[in-house]
This record gives C-alpha cells, structure tokens and sequence, in this order.
C-alpha cells in the first residue's frame, strides 16, 4: 500500500479479494491513518465497496490497467459513479 495524504493506492488489489483480506486491508487503512493523523470521512462499507469495484473491473476486463491498484481517498471520490457504485457494492456487503 502506498499512502500519501488524501488516498491510499492498493497494489494489485484483485489479488486480495475475499471478505477477510478486505477486513484486515480496510482495518489497517484505518490505523495507519489514525496513527499518521490523517481524517478519514468515509464509511467503511463505502471503502470497502470502493475496493470490490476496483476488483469486479479488473476481473471483467473494464480499464485493467487502472482497476488492478485500488486507488481509495479518504474524504470522497470525485467520481460520481465511482461514489455511486461504490456505496451500493459496500451496503450490499459485497
């Protein structure tokens, strides 16, 4: 993971696709950022969701070489769909 101050960058985030990789990927996210004073303003399951869009993308072949690095913000996606996307994945618990 590569951290700077408004995102996280998941290297080759498909590969670290299960529930339990995701848990203990989002967890750390979190403590790396409490530790390093950064805000984190989204929910966990709209990160979460973040993530398995990256992963379904590179899975069905959608911009493989932007889909295989999850790149999460903190604060908020710019990108609509993404935000969309993203929240609806996260609720569902996918």
């Amino acid at each position: 993971m590569i951290f700077d101050e408004s995102n996280v960058e998941i290297i080759d985030a498909y590969r670290y696709d299960e529930i339990n990789d995701r848990v203990v990927i989002m967890a750390f996210i979190r403590y790396y950022c409490k530790e390093t004073g950064k805000t984190i303003k989204r929910s966990g399951s709209d990160i979460s969701g973040e993530y398995m869009l990256h992963t379904i993308a590179y899975k069905v072949g959608i911009m493989k070489g932007n889909s295989c690095n999850a790149n999460i913000d903190y604060i908020s996606d710019n990108r609509w769909y993404v935000r969309i996307a993203g929240s609806v994945l996260g609720w569902l618990g996918i």
